[in-house]
């Protein structure tokens, strides 16, 4: 089985981010959303007004903002990157993290398969939390660029200063 990353966190995160596992490409890079298609490194920049150029300042961008990331998924079986591709999953101890960031608002999902995770895994809904699923960053994910900036705009502003 393929394993996931450690979180990308600070104590005092506002929004967790939850993919589903990283792509090969991503593991391969040892990096979150590393594709060089997948947007959401470039969501991230244009809300927060910072250009990145490593993984590094990727990372500090989030921390920076008070967002932290990580995934659904502990360990997965999947056959290439898509998310039709998981066989066999076990999922990440999420109760306990969210539970350890006490200043979390909300969670939103990079897309309907990592809701659908942890909807059959985790299934735990405080009620002082948003939960949404966003559109997949991935290029997988026909819908246009700005129309996911603007959906990842709008979630975001609820909760974070973002670039407008």
């Amino acid at each position: 089985m393929q394993q996931g990353f450690p979180p990308i966190e600070g104590k005092d995160a506002l929004v967790l981010v939850l993919g589903t596992g990283p792509s090969r490409v991503s593991l391969e890079k040892r990096e979150y959303y590393g594709h060089p298609t997948n947007a959401f490194w470039p969501i991230m920049s244009r809300l927060f007004g910072n250009p990145v150029d490593s993984y590094e300042a990727k990372e500090q961008l989030l921390l920076a903002h008070r967002v932290a990331l990580w995934d659904t998924l502990r360990r997965f079986d999947r056959e290439g990157s898509l998310d039709s591709g998981y066989r066999k999953v076990e999922p990440n101890d999420l109760v306990p993290f969210i539970k350890l960031h006490p200043c979390l608002q909300a969670v939103a999902f990079t897309g309907k398969k990592a809701e659908a995770f942890y909807r059959r895994f985790i299934a735990w809904y405080p009620e002082h939390l948003v939960f949404q699923a966003l559109p997949s960053p991935s290029a997988a994910n026909t819908m246009p660029f700005e129309r996911k900036l603007a959906i990842y705009r709008a979630f975001f502003e609820r909760f974070l200063e973002v670039v407008t």
